[in-house]
């Protein structure tokens, strides 16, 4: 990828509101390895990466998961297979970058956004957060995703941060059990 390409996602990312400061030259190397070739794929994967923050009683896990290209976000369709298949994922609280790519793709905000955006791609991530702040409450683990997309306004960046949240995950994990909720429903979004 072009070191321009690549330095305007990394500033994105680092501008996210979810995100503590990164490690902006290790996610920028990153990119700028990788090739995405003109496709009429929606996205391409990305290799394994992940930075880690540890704060007192919580540790974050921040990777990049696909590089969206945008101007593929318009005019999909789920087949009768793959909405049953978005079902069953959603029904059991089960986190997966093909179904989170999906939603992107057939929200037709977030679609909007990508398509009129004059910058060639995306970036989708994942932000993990284990949170161990009370010893008295169970663990919590949080997996939510992270949509960068450049350029957007303040209410584009709040319907992104709407997305991010109802395609969010949070576990409450004791010794032997766990129990999954909808961000949204967790906190009461």
């Amino acid at each position: 990828m072009d070191r321009d390409v690549a330095s305007k996602l990394v500033e994105e990312l680092s501008k996210h509101t979810l995100i503590f400061p990164i490690d902006e030259d290790k996610f920028l190397e990153i990119l700028m390895v990788l090739d995405v070739p003109e496709s009429s794929r929606f996205y391409h994967d990305m290799p394994e990466n992940e930075q880690i923050l540890n704060e007192s009683d919580r540790y974050h896990y921040l990777s990049l998961r696909r590089v969206l290209r945008n101007r593929n976000a318009a005019n999909y369709k789920l087949s009768g297979a793959k909405k049953l298949w978005e079902k069953t994922f959603s029904r059991f609280f089960i986190y997966d970058s093909n179904i989170l790519t999906r939603r992107a793709r057939i929200d037709e905000d977030i679609a909007e956004l990508m398509i009129k955006c004059e910058f060639p791609f995306s970036l989708l991530g994942k932000l993990e957060t284990y949170d161990s702040n009370d010893g008295d409450k169970p663990l919590l683990h949080i997996k939510r995703p992270v949509l960068v997309i450049p350029d957007l306004t303040e209410s584009e960046s709040l319907l992104v941060s709407r997305w991010e949240r109802s395609n969010s995950i949070v576990s409450e994990e004791r010794l032997f059990t766990r129990k999954k909720h909808r961000y949204n429903e967790y906190f009461g979004f």
